[in-house]
């Protein structure tokens, strides 16, 4: 649980500062997308809940915390790779 709690800290430190860095775009605009990507879990909740609610509490830490991971580790290599604009 610590550990996912320090990706969490770590992530909402480095995505505006990558969206600084590789953005095109205004400064305020990039690190407003950022952040707007960051709440759209908030809006999936009630439809994704009652999903949750059919699977046990640990399958479903883990299924969200894999796709979390899936998608930091795709933004990173995107990153390296140098495929971001």
């Amino acid at each position: 649980m610590a550990g996912m709690s320090l990706g969490d800290a770590l992530l909402s430190l480095a995505m505006p500062f990558l969206a600084l860095g590789l953005s095109t775009l205004p400064d305020e605009r990039a690190v407003a997308l950022v952040f707007l990507a960051g709440s759209l879990p908030r809006f999936a909740a009630p439809l994704l809940g009652s999903m949750a609610d059919r699977l046990t509490p640990r399958a479903a830490i883990g299924v969200a915390s894999g796709l979390r991971a899936a998608a930091v580790l795709s933004m990173a290599g995107l990153a390296l790779a140098g495929m971001l604009p």
